[in-house]
């Protein structure tokens, strides 16, 4: 998950010195939407949520799966950018070829969401529900 990780156009340099020419990265990740929205109602968005925010965010225990608190020494997650993704993909000797939004997550990201039978988790349709994008692919491949 790219939260964890504090520079973006650092990782695609890194991915880009791995690859050979023609190399293809493939990037499937939380969309950086997701963490603007209220996790008890997504409709909102979140006070306090900052897309543009430098330093980490302390979190504890959470289990993304089951939505349970536990105890456990403190993560640091990153505010995820696509002008740092797309412009560290620029930037490091790839050329961007896909760029693609989902409405769908790996996971029960917020509690009224539902499975369908492809195995992801969507949130229930509805005619007032707006609609966001939840994952993210990205594709590009070394020049």
């Amino acid at each position: 998950m790219l939260v964890w990780l504090p520079d973006l156009q650092l990782l695609m340099h890194n991915a880009a010195a791995l690859l050979k020419q023609g190399g293809k990265l493939f990037l499937y990740d939380l969309h950086p939407f997701l963490h603007l929205l209220d996790y008890a109602d997504p409709a909102r968005l979140q006070s306090g949520a900052d897309y543009f925010r430098k330093d980490p965010e302390e979190c504890h225990g959470l289990d993304y799966i089951g939505g349970r608190e536990y105890e456990a020494s403190p993560n640091y997650q990153f505010s995820v950018r696509l002008g740092d993704l797309l412009g560290g993909i620029a930037g490091s000797g790839m050329k961007l070829e896909t760029f693609v939004e989902f409405e769908h997550c790996m996971y029960p990201h917020f509690p009224q969401m539902v499975q369908r039978d492809d195995g992801l988790y969507y949130m229930p349709d509805h005619p007032k529900q707006a609609r966001f994008p939840m994952m993210m692919l990205v594709t590009a491949v070394k020049i």
